[in-house]
């Protein structure tokens, strides 16, 4: 059996507790809905100071600059010998170079090496739904949606490595917000599959 990454949650310093616990919770849910909560643990790690890392976007809205949070937790797996998947939690929308042509988006992730997602809108319960969806949709990157085997398929490659069905996965997750059954299923059968069988069949010690 694979020896499979801690997941380390660091926050920017002005994102309220509430959050930080609803994403531990989201993580785990999420481990639990691919049979894989006993093989990575979840821990809160640490609160860190991003103001230096905003920037002015297209619009003039103030937004995290993505190249550089990517840079910080890069380095931080750097100097742990990437024993963790280190996972952040930003207030504002992150600015980031999407085949060449800058863009704000709500979160990203590096397969088996780290995510970020803009928790910090209002506390309502629809914008914790979007935290919750958010969360689970940078995992589903991390532990490789699609996987290796799918890539070649046309609907991965119109839809830039996502899916097509009523899944937390779909390209354009504010279109499918209002779709409360994501909640409870969040995953089609085709993710789900994928996500089980990255820890089912993985063999290599990481």
């Amino acid at each position: 059996m694979a020896n499979f990454k801690p997941i380390r949650i660091i926050s920017e310093i002005n994102i309220n507790s509430e959050q930080i616990i609803l994403a531990a919770v989201t993580i785990n849910k999420f481990l639990c809905l691919v049979d894989a909560s006993e093989f990575v643990s979840v821990d809160i790690h640490d609160l860190i100071d991003l103001r230096s890392f905003y920037i002015d976007g297209p619009d003039k809205q103030r937004v995290i600059n993505g190249n550089a949070a990517v840079g910080y937790l890069f380095s931080q797996g750097h100097l742990e010998n990437n024993k963790f998947i280190n996972f952040l939690l930003v207030k504002g929308l992150i600015n980031i170079d999407i085949n060449r042509q800058a863009d704000n988006v709500q979160g990203l992730a590096y397969y088996n090496e780290l995510g970020i997602v803009a928790v910090g809108w209002e506390d309502s319960l629809f914008n914790r739904g979007r935290e919750l969806l958010g969360i689970m949709h940078e995992l589903g990157h991390i532990y490789g949606v699609p996987s290796e085997q799918r890539l070649g398929e046309d609907w991965v490659k119109k839809f830039a490595r996502h899916c097509p069905n009523d899944c937390i996965m779909f390209y354009d997750l504010n279109k499918k917000l209002d779709k409360i059954g994501l909640l409870d299923k969040p995953f089609c059968a085709t993710c789900l599959e994928d996500l089980k069988n990255y820890f089912k069949d993985k063999k290599v010690k990481v």
